[in-house]
């Protein structure tokens, strides 16, 4: 876990289809955030930890590839 440490945060979206418009992409990242800070895994999700935030879309080469991928790097 991170504990109280500030961190950069980068979510990935692998998607088959068409893409999000990113703040719709941004949101479907919420729950995954809120799920991670209930683990323990970081300590809040407000700019007091994260200090960075970056949203990204990939391609995926098929359906089963699709995937929700989050790094955590602290600082």
């Amino acid at each position: 876990t991170f504990g109280k440490a500030r961190v950069k945060v980068i979510c990935t979206r692998h998607y088959c289809g068409t893409p999000m418009d990113f703040d719709n992409a941004a949101a479907s990242f919420k729950y995954l955030l809120d799920a991670i800070v209930k683990a323990g895994i970081i300590a809040d999700d407000g700019p007091k930890t994260i200090e960075e935030w970056t949203v990204r879309q990939v391609k995926a080469e098929s359906r089963k590839a699709q995937k929700m991928e989050v790094q955590i790097f602290k600082l």
